[in-house]
This record gives C-alpha cells, structure tokens and sequence, in this order.
C-alpha cells in the first residue's frame, strides 16, 4: 500500500499544480490537451521507473503470480487502495475539465486511467518473487474508481467523499522496519493511526437548507493492535487486533465558496483529509469520545 501512496500522491500532486496553472491564461484546449498528456506520461513514465528501481530490483523476477493478502492488517492497505483510486479518478477529472474534454469523456477516462495508474503496480507484484499481484487489492481500486464514477455520473458532484486522517499510535516504535521511522513513513505505513472515512454533507441527508453546506458528517473505519500484516509475529502477541468505527462530523472545503482559483486549488487539495474534530470510536471492547 506504501507503494500505492506514493505514486498515487505524484499523480495528485500532478493534477493540482496543473489545474492551478488555469491562470497563466492558456487560452487554447489543443496547447491545454497536449500539456495534459505529455505531463500524465512523465508522472507514470517516471514514478514507475523509480517505482521498479527502488522496490523491486533487490528480488529476482519470477513468473507472473497471484497472492491472497486479503487477511493482512485487517483490510486497511485495502482501504488505502481505494481511497488513492478514488482521489486520482477526481484530480483527472478536474484536469479534463481544465483541457476542455467533454464531461461525459472525462468521467470515463479518469474511472479508466485512475484504475489502470494504480492497478499497473499489480504486475510490478505479480512478476516479484517477494510480492505477487493481489486480486483484493484490484477490488480495491475498483471500488475507488466507482465511487468516483457512479456519483459524476448520477449527480455530477460528489456527494459522498472519501477521506483520510492520522493520528500517531504507539505501535510503530515496536517495528519501525514495517510501521516507519519517521513521522512521514509512519504516516503512510502505520496502520494503526490511520482511519478512512467517507463524509457527506448534513444538508445534503436531511434536506435542511439552513444547514451550511460546507458542514458534513463523517463514517469512518480504522483498526488498531497489530505490528505485522496477518499476525503480530511474536511483537505484542498478547494485543487484540481490533477494527475500529468511527461517527464524526467534518467540513468538505470545495463548499466554501470564493471565487480565487488558486485557493479553490488549495480547497480541492486539502478536501481528501478529514479535518480532526470529535469523534465517537467503538469497537467490540468499548466505546469512547476522543479526537479524530
């Protein structure tokens, strides 16, 4: 899933400095287009050159095979999967809308190239002796992609966000190998901390327009206990491995109206995190209030 991250996170990075150019004034869409598609290619060009230099070199190539992780870290890495599927499929839409493409045109290639950009580390996997291509995962950024799609599709705006959030665990400094080492890796490794939450607007479920409109509420998920992907391999063994629920409120930032197209960029690129708000957790041992 580190690995998903890390070129989802090129590629979004990508899209937001690209839309955010909308005010060079670049009038043409064909000059727009062109950008667009010479950048896309480096950005995958690029990170999966990298990709294939620093994750897979040190393990021989085998023939191209499956792997079941499907009962690893509680299913969170699947949870990041789609979650980097989905805001990719948005970033790409947005950038297809700044070139000029027809909108039904750019659902469909930002469901398509969102899924095939992430997906494309499964054959990385499925040739490397260490790893193997997982069809969860490929289920996973399914289920972003479509997220994505069916809601631009139905209601063109996405009613239901998909959002992330971190809060440090006391984990990773027992395997700071496989949760992190630094505030960053644990970030993106530890399981633990992260929780994945879909939100939606209030006034949008109960049809109250004086509610703002920015104002949302918020499902999450997240699962804590574990220092190793299907076990916790002699680390804590004695620590329950644990899948958390989440009910909090959060603010979708794209609301917020203002009619700057540099902070509608910043909007856009701060509205996949879930701002930390209060929050009620339960799981099977108990049910707590805290920050989330």
């Amino acid at each position: 899933m580190i690995k998903t991250l890390k070129i989802g996170l090129a590629m979004l990075l990508f899209c937001n400095i690209a839309t955010a150019n909308d005010s060079l004034s670049i009038k043409s869409n064909i000059i727009k287009k062109r950008l667009l598609i010479g950048g896309e290619a480096l950005v995958y060009t690029t990170g999966y050159i990298g990709l294939n230099y620093l994750w897979y070199t040190d393990y021989p190539r085998t023939s191209f095979h499956f792997f079941n992780d499907g009962n690893e870290w509680l299913q969170m890495d699947k949870c990041g999967h789609s979650y980097s599927t989905y805001w990719i499929a948005r970033a790409n839409y947005k950038l297809l809308q700044w070139s000029g493409v027809d909108d039904k045109k750019a659902i469909w290639s930002s469901i398509a190239s969102s899924w095939l950009f992430i997906s494309t580390i499964e054959v990385f996997d499925g040739f490397s002796s260490e790893y193997g291509a997982s069809p969860e995962d490929i289920i996973a950024n399914t289920a972003g992609a479509s997220l994505f799609g069916i809601q631009q599709l139905l209601w063109k705006e996405q009613k239901i966000q998909y959002k992330f959030s971190y809060f440090p665990s006391k984990y990773a400094k027992y395997r700071p190998d496989e949760l992190g080492s630094t505030w960053i890796e644990r970030g993106l490794k530890d399981y633990n901390g992260q929780t994945y939450w879909l939100s939606t607007g209030i006034g949008t479920i109960t049809g109250i327009k004086a509610i703002p409109q920015w104002l949302n509420i918020a499902v999450g998920y997240g699962a804590d206990g574990m220092t190793g992907a299907a076990n916790n391999k002699g680390i804590l063994p004695e620590n329950q491995r644990i899948r958390q629920l989440y009910f909090s409120f959060d603010l979708n930032l794209e609301k917020i109206k203002t009619k700057n197209k540099i902070l509608k960029t910043v909007f856009f690129m701060f509205d996949c995190l879930k701002f930390p708000l209060p929050a009620i957790e339960i799981n099977k041992n108990a049910t707590k209030l805290l920050i989330r």
